[in-house]
């Protein structure tokens, strides 16, 4: 019902708050990496990547999405979509593992930049009224 409009405005938030970040001096040489925890059918995280591709092709080059998906026919179904529609299969994988079991996700959470961390950290907060 939401997508792909969903999907866009989070991805043009994410850049706007990496946009910020980095204006205050965050460091994006290792990449953008994306966590989403329990991902579902994968259409959110299709409809980002497809944003990022079409709109910010710059940042989408250098981009990494992960999905953390409780169960394995949901993770699989995700691949699906994605293989599905040829896209991003470079740039996006599910793993499955228990939430709390999140150490298993090493690449994104092993950095420690905080902007790598963005849409994980969305799930638990919203922005600001300042922001």
């Amino acid at each position: 019902m939401f997508s792909p409009y969903y999907g866009e405005a989070i991805a043009e938030w994410i850049l706007s708050s990496i946009e910020q970040q980095v204006a205050n001096g965050a460091n994006l040489a290792n990449g953008i990496d994306i966590v989403e925890i329990g991902g579902g059918t994968g259409r959110l995280s299709l409809d980002v990547l497809n944003t990022l591709a079409v709109r910010h092709p710059a940042a989408y080059k250098h981009t990494q999405y992960t999905s953390v998906e409780l169960t394995p026919q949901l993770s699989s179904q995700q691949r699906q979509l994605h293989e599905q529609h040829g896209a991003h299969t470079s740039r996006f994988r599910s793993n499955n593992t228990k939430m709390f079991n999140i150490t298993r996700v090493r690449r994104p959470m092993a950095r420690g930049n905080a902007c790598k961390r963005l849409l994980a950290c969305l799930l638990y907060t919203s922005p600001s009224p300042r922001d």
